[in-house]
């Protein structure tokens, strides 16, 4: 890992006055307006077809292929006419259990510079009863254990072979498995592929792998309907890929409390940016109502003190209101897509009464096409304390006797990652759904006091970079990260930084930069090499906020993050 460089761094009572309004979503308000776009959701991309190798490490089988070329090569089924194919691998061909997440393959030795192909595929695998001794000749027979997909059927563009290999352990082509598969050693592995065409008007081609002929660990089984051709001691040479774990990125303690001000999060995500295509009025000015809405965790950037809401005026004007509200959060296990009819089965962890009863006055509303226009900001009385490990549940009760019809910004359709629940009166306990639809909310911290948190904003993928910010820092505050090789948890009370703890120890890099206006700090992206011997290892980052106005020693530090490599 290269070391980094310290950086610096319309009218509305017209509409309301036949109390007849026409609506598409309960409590939204219809009026002549420009259709708001939809963007559509980012990180949707096309599927790619081009493949090569990936395992981190390559379990061959048969057991012989790990050491040396087979002594045949074969077409099947990979440059074949579609056709059906199995193998078996008798138990013992693996020295350990272990979970695949690629299915490779090798260039014959005796051949060289043959073009490549597309061809269409779905493999499927399962331990099975059958040996390379017993294996049928039916196809459907030979699964004893049911079987598991691992290459979604798809096209799968095969590389051109270069000059003949000379060294075994080299893979020319690795398909990496859309469902990961724990092969178990002490039982015999069924390969499954089903070639349903390639590019060369489904005839064969003389693209040549590596395969065995008289090993008898394995045998392979080919044809075109339910039963086929047995091929007693005789397939490919396959590389079976044992890859890193996957990435993650855990936390450890917590931080002490700044001068900065708390984060806001403003959700459903998708509405970050650009105004919502809908608008509500339900529960903030439906009179006697009981309302429900659940947002999604990862759609925060982690823990945060919430100590207000505000709603996002809409394009239409809406006038000033006065409503009696109660306003509870907690914490849910289920989602946008779960949630339920009932108010107290969707209710799964303790609730925070953050506003008792009482009454609230919200300003009047001109038109508004600014996303980052939120007026209307109720104030909590008691904090919620989120986590941001488990889903967030915003309950409110409207126990108005009359209702006020101001429209409020709020998002519908495909990638709104948000739903309500509403019913009549305000104490009903079961209502009505509407999935992917609610309110714009910015849950906000506490104006100053707030704790700087720590936060990765990428997972720490051999190859890739690793991101990460601090944010509720002191505005225009240098901010440091620190970068450790070992972990400490040192109190560091006595010396005048009561309720901060130092995290890391073995410090070997230290990055910098100026926090923003909103208290903000980005760093420098963290290069992680494409290195698999780095699958599995870890080290350690804590924040550090030089904040004069926090404690004598004018420092606050952050909880600790610790990054543990992986795929």
């Amino acid at each position: 890992m290269q070391p980094m460089n310290l950086l610096s761094s319309a009218a509305m009572l017209s509409l309301l006055g036949s109390g007849a309004i026409s609506q598409q979503n309960p409590g939204e308000i219809q009026a002549p307006a420009t259709p708001v776009p939809v963007t559509t959701p980012a990180g949707i991309v096309a599927p790619s077809t081009n493949y090569g190798p990936t395992a981190a490490k390559c379990n061959w089988a048969p057991k012989a292929a790990a050491t040396a070329f087979g002594n045949v090569d074969n077409i099947i089924p990979f440059s074949w006419t579609p056709i059906r194919y199995q193998q078996v691998f008798d138990n013992g061909t693996f020295a350990n259990s272990f979970l695949s997440d690629s299915l490779g393959l090798r260039q014959d030795n005796r051949f060289g510079n043959v073009t490549g192909l597309t061809v269409e595929i779905e493999v499927a695998l399962s331990m099975t009863s059958y040996t390379a001794a017993t294996l049928t000749n039916t196809f459907a027979t030979n699964h004893t254990a049911t079987p598991t997909t691992v290459i979604n059927k798809k096209k799968i563009v095969l590389p051109n072979m270069g000059s003949a290999p000379t060294n075994p352990d080299t893979v020319l082509v690795s398909f990496p498995f859309d469902t990961p598969f724990p092969i178990i050693a002490s039982q015999n592995l069924l390969v499954d592929v089903n070639q349903t065409g390639n590019s060369n008007n489904n005839s064969l081609t003389t693209y040549r792998l590596d395969a065995f002929n008289g090993d008898t660990t394995t045998t392979r089984l080919y044809g075109t309907s339910a039963t086929g051709t047995l091929g007693r001691n005789y397939g490919l040479a396959m590389c079976f890929g044992e890859g890193c774990p996957p990435a993650t990125y855990t936390y450890f303690g917590k931080g002490c409390p700044g001068t900065g001000p708390g984060p806001s999060v403003v959700v459903p995500a998708n509405a970050r940016t650009v105004m919502g295509n809908s608008n509500n009025y339900f529960p903030i000015g439906r009179a006697d109502q009981r309302y429900q809405q659940v947002f999604v965790a990862s759609e925060f950037s982690g823990p945060m003190l919430i100590s207000a809401m505000s709603l996002r005026a809409d394009e239409l004007a809406g006038p000033a209101l006065s409503q009696i509200l109660t306003i509870l959060l907690g914490l849910t296990t289920y989602d946008p897509a779960t949630l339920t009819t009932t108010f107290g089965t969707n209710i799964t962890g303790a609730q925070t009464t953050v506003l008792p009863t009482k009454v609230v006055n919200l300003p009047a509303t001109t038109a508004n096409n600014d996303p980052n226009n939120f007026p209307s900001k109720i104030p909590f009385m008691t904090p919620f304390v989120y986590t941001g490990a488990s889903n967030l549940l915003l309950e409110i009760r409207n126990t108005s006797a009359s209702t006020q019809y101001h429209a409020y910004d709020a998002m519908s359709g495909a990638g709104t990652n948000t739903s309500r629940m509403w019913a009549f009166p305000a104490t009903a306990t079961t209502g009505t759904v509407q999935r992917d639809y609610g309110l714009v909310v910015r849950f906000e911290g506490p104006s100053t006091g707030a704790v700087p948190l720590f936060s990765a904003t990428s997972l720490p993928k051999l190859g890739t970079n690793l991101t990460y910010q601090i944010s509720s820092a002191k505005p225009t505050a240098l901010c440091l990260v620190l970068h450790a090789i070992s972990a400490v948890d040192l109190d560091l009370t006595k010396a005048g930084l009561p309720g901060c703890s130092l995290y890391v120890n073995n410090i070997f890099h230290v990055q910098g930069a100026v926090a923003n206006a909103a208290g903000l700090a980005t760093f420098g992206a963290w290069p992680i090499p494409n290195n698999t011997a780095m699958c599995g290892a870890q080290y350690y980052q804590q924040g550090l906020v030089i904040d004069s106005g926090a404690n004598s020693a004018g420092l606050v530090l952050t909880r600790r993050g610790e990054p543990t490599f992986g795929s």
